[in-house]
């Protein structure tokens, strides 16, 4: 009976790793949410803070990659300096190699919540051994902001530093935000993290 015991304890004790290692898609947590796996990367998205439902709106992180018609929007008092989203690849345990990022900045279902919300202006991008400063333009539609040197990394924070102020609201939204890991999908991904503080403008 011991025995008996013991492997069933074994048995739910791996079934527990196996499950932490490899979450299911979905929402864990309001501030957690893992992307449906893809060919290149199974994303996990956290964020610091999100802005209460309202009606028929959410604004949880999953957001983030549901396209420009929902946003992640920030919870903390004020214009959200400070706030953050991390990005990891089977919750950091693999590294994910990129150079371009995509970004959708504010709210974008519509020119009046686009321009009722405030947007990031600056974004400090951290990662293990460095850190780098984009400036996003304030308009709708797809930005790419591409790195200096390919990052080879299990995570990557993006913190707000300054923002566009809304028109009438003080909440900061993004609508996508997204690595691009297929250039570098056919190679080796044995590229060292850049190191760097200088601020560099979105193309």
């Amino acid at each position: 009976m011991k025995t008996n015991s013991f492997l069933a304890l074994l048995f739910a004790m791996a079934a527990c790793l196996a499950n932490a290692q490899s979450p299911q898609p979905g929402y864990h947590g309001p501030l957690k949410y893992v992307c449906e796996p893809t060919e290149l990367a199974e994303w996990t998205i956290e964020v610091s803070s999100r802005l209460e439902s309202k009606q028929a709106n959410a604004y949880g992180p999953g957001n983030l990659v549901k396209g420009p018609e929902t946003a992640w929007v920030e919870g903390a008092k004020g214009n959200g300096i400070g706030e953050r989203i991390r990005i990891s690849q089977a919750g950091g345990s693999q590294k994910m190699k990129f150079q371009k990022i995509l970004i959708w900045n504010g709210y974008q279902k519509s020119a009046k919540s686009f321009n009722e919300n405030a947007r990031v202006r600056e974004l400090r991008l951290t990662w293990p051994g460095g850190t780098h400063v984009v400036e996003l333009q304030d308009k709708t539609g797809e930005q790419s902001i591409r790195l200096p040197s390919p990052l080879n990394v299990p995570w990557i924070q993006f913190e707000i530093v300054s923002v566009y102020p809304g028109s009438k609201y003080q909440d900061t939204a993004l609508s996508g935000l997204s690595l691009n890991l297929e250039e570098f999908q056919y190679e080796g991904a044995n590229a060292d993290p850049i190191s760097t503080t200088h601020p560099a403008r979105s193309t």
